[in-house]
């Protein structure tokens, strides 16, 4: 029994799927900045940051800052995705640092799935993504 390839084989699955799914969650956060920024004239970001990792996961927030220019202004949560060690399903939801607990309102299956699930946001005028870009936007003309 080879047990060096044994290990090889595990470690290429779990390593390989989440970065396929890191790479896809980034991809699609870039398409979606491209978006925002099209419509706010690099005056918004829109980012994701890793916030918590431990062995099974890595926790990042998607947040968008309504005015890079004002360093003062904080910043608005969006949502949080939780990426396990194997890859997918990515989940989104809330996210408590304090106490390092990830509440998973949904999770995307595939990139597909991820996609559709950032298009539902910016589809929906309730989503806390518009709601933010709106208000960025509204608080310049003010």
């Amino acid at each position: 029994m080879n047990f060096d390839e044994i290990l090889k084989s595990s470690l290429a699955a779990v390593n390989d799927g989440y970065a396929a799914a890191h790479t896809d969650l980034s991809e699609t956060v870039n398409k979606v900045r491209e978006a925002v920024t099209e419509h706010t004239d690099d005056k918004v970001a829109l980012e994701l940051q890793k916030v918590a990792s431990d062995l099974k996961s890595t926790t990042f927030r998607l947040y968008l800052d309504p005015n890079v220019n004002d360093l003062d202004q904080g910043v608005i949560t969006i949502t949080f995705f939780q990426l396990p060690a194997s890859g997918y399903p990515v989940k989104f939801g809330t996210f408590i640092k304090s106490g390092s607990i990830f509440n998973s309102i949904g999770e995307a299956e595939d990139k597909e799935a991820l996609l559709s699930y950032f298009a539902d946001l910016l589809d929906s005028p309730e989503s806390m993504l518009v709601q933010a870009v709106g208000y960025a936007l509204r608080q310049r003309r003010d």
